[in-house]
């Protein structure tokens, strides 16, 4: 097998794989089986606002405008990325950096709206928490007590 056979064969598997999450993502709700003596038209209504009630979760958990903090840390995991291969010592000062953001930061995903987080899936929750990680000595900073006087 040749490079190109390689690369085209490990692509299609990638775009197929790809594909194929997405539209499981999108029908999850359409595949939970029925519940016990539910009729079909009552099982695609529910669905539906099973998927009306996560795309609500989204909307609250990460504003009306969503796409500003996906953009931060989109941004901040690419030149993450960027300087782990530039300078691959930063690598574990930085996950340690993350890892501390993740537990200083776990009280604003516990103060968060807990039916629409719990609704968001696993990325969903993922991405929140990383949002609030990368800038976690904010918060530590807005933590504290004003000073007396």
């Amino acid at each position: 097998m040749t490079y190109h056979e390689l690369a085209s064969t490990v692509g299609l598997g990638v775009a197929c794989f790809t594909f194929a999450a997405l539209l499981i993502r999108k029908l999850r709700r359409f595949l939970q089986p029925r519940a016990k003596g539910e009729n079909v038209a009552s099982y695609l209504t529910r669905a539906r606002e099973d998927q009306q009630l996560d795309k609500a979760a989204f909307v609250n958990m990460f504003g009306e405008g969503h796409a500003t903090p996906h953009r931060i840390n989109f941004a901040l995991m690419l030149v993450w990325f960027w300087c782990v291969t530039k300078a691959p010592e930063l690598t574990a000062p930085s996950l340690l950096y993350l890892m501390a953001g993740m537990w200083v930061t776990r009280d604003a995903a516990n103060a968060a709206r807990r039916p629409d987080f719990d609704r968001l899936g696993y990325s969903g929750r993922l991405w929140f928490r990383l949002f609030y990680a990368w800038s976690w000595p904010l918060s530590l900073i807005n933590k504290t007590p004003p000073k007396a006087d």
